[in-house]
């Protein structure tokens, strides 16, 4: 999970600083939990430096469609790009008479009604049925591929019936505090093996990092940049207020290809074709309001999907 690793670093980082403070009357200047989040975690001056050099020239940007923009706070529904459920099997870490317990691939906690975090991962083998697409570890735990989820779906995985690929299924959840609403970030990435070929790759949540450059480069082969195409005005009841600035993705392909905001595209690169989803924000001329006791924390409108098209 190279690609992410530095991208997942930074959001596991910045949750737990949320986790722990949480929030019940604090003055908007300590409340880091809530709407007085710090600039840099809204993005305001922080991110990756290709996102934030975009906003240069734009004060004339017309305004955002409100129903293409996605969540503004942790009150609002992120935008969705992951067209995964996960099920809970029952049987893992069972170990041998007399040894230690036998290391398999699943889910932790194994546990269907858990609204905690977890991850699954390890080696999983296809199976396609009535129910469509499903992975399956060796504790019983599976994802199953579900277009419902979503409104825009990028195509599943190419993978073979009976073949074990490699899958990484990490989900963070949190209430924050009773007025704050709460996180929930979802990345996946399935390999054709553990340090294989990149198949299928998504992030969708609250308070994303922008997409990691080295995972960009290990799918498609080239950089990317970010074009401002529209700004979302601010209004959105946070301790912390800012406009949101909707961004293209650029591939800096020969000739380049855009990737339009929330639209799936077909692209074709050095690392190969694929089709993706992709959005990108930032935010700028953040304010803090001064009487703000509690609020919900601004959040980036981000989301990525990429299928590998052999």
């Amino acid at each position: 999970m190279a690609g992410w690793a530095t991208a997942s670093a930074a959001l596991v980082m910045g949750l737990t600083a949320l986790l722990a403070s949480g929030c019940g009357g604090e003055a908007a200047s300590d409340c880091a939990s809530c709407g007085a989040v710090g600039e840099a975690e809204t993005g305001g001056t922080g991110g990756d430096g290709g996102v934030s050099a975009a906003q240069a020239g734009t004060e004339s940007l017309p305004a955002c469609d409100p129903d293409t923009v996605g969540a503004r706070t942790t009150w609002n529904a992120y935008r969705r790009t992951l067209s995964w459920t996960v099920g809970f099997g029952g049987a893992g870490g069972a170990g041998s008479a007399g040894g230690a317990a036998a290391a398999v691939s699943g889910c932790t906690p194994p546990n269907a009604t858990s609204t905690e975090s977890f991850r699954c991962t390890g080696a999983a083998t296809v199976a396609r049925s009535d129910a469509g697409l499903q992975l399956a570890f060796e504790d019983g735990s599976y994802l199953l591929w579900d277009e419902s989820l979503v409104p825009i779906a990028v195509a599943p995985p190419a993978v073979d019936q009976g073949a074990i690929v490699w899958a990484d299924f990490d989900r963070e959840y949190g209430d924050v505090c009773p007025v704050c609403g709460s996180y929930e970030r979802r990345t996946i990435e399935i390999r054709d093996a553990p340090a294989g070929r990149l198949l299928w790759v998504g992030a969708e949540g609250h308070e994303l990092a922008p997409l990691d450059p080295a995972l960009v480069d290990a799918l498609f082969g080239v950089t990317v940049r970010y074009e401002p195409v529209c700004v979302a005005p601010a209004d959105t009841y946070a301790c912390l207020d800012a406009e949101l600035v909707e961004l293209d993705a650029v591939l800096e392909t020969t000739p380049e290809q855009v990737v339009r905001r929330g639209e799936r595209a077909t692209v074709t690169t050095p690392g190969g074709s694929y089709e993706v989803l992709w959005a990108a924000s930032e935010s700028r001329l953040v304010e803090t309001d001064l009487l703000c006791l509690d609020g919900p924390a601004l959040t980036e409108d981000r989301a990525f999907a990429a299928s590998w098209r052999p």
